[in-house]
């Protein structure tokens, strides 16, 4: 049977994170105050795609999603959802999370999602010579 450790004086809430797809990968989830409390979660794979379910104490976190085969970072869709609020004070919201995007993207004003960057490239240069007449 499992069992739940609860310390004194925090205040925890369940957190269900879901990214609608259904690709192999992990979620990591990154204290940003104490980068050394990194958790590694699986996905649960339910109706609704891909979901992720934990708790986690009050804090800020950064999200991120490695894909399993290759460790490149992926980019889903994320809708957090969270258990009832609980009685206690002080627990995570969605303003607590933010996600890593990869290259060539970047984080949009909800900072949950990630946009494509357009890189802008130098329209193509037609370089032309006029013909050359060899004589011998």
């Amino acid at each position: 049977k499992g069992a739940g450790l609860f310390c004194r004086n925090i205040c925890i809430r369940r957190v269900e994170v879901n990214t609608g797809s259904t690709p192999d990968y992990k979620m990591i989830v990154t204290s940003i105050d104490n980068p050394s409390k990194s958790f590694t979660f699986e996905k649960y794979m339910g109706q609704s795609g891909s979901t992720f379910i934990f708790v986690l104490p009050s804090g800020d976190y950064n999200l991120h999603f490695i894909d399993e085969n290759d460790g490149s970072i992926k980019v889903p869709s994320v809708d957090i959802d969270f258990g009832r609020t609980p009685s206690c004070t002080d627990y995570v919201t969605e303003d607590s999370f933010t996600i890593t995007c990869p290259p060539n993207y970047e984080l949009g004003d909800d900072g949950l999602t990630c946009q494509s960057i357009i890189v802008a490239t130098s329209a193509p240069t037609l370089v032309t010579a006029a013909p050359t007449l060899v004589t011998a």
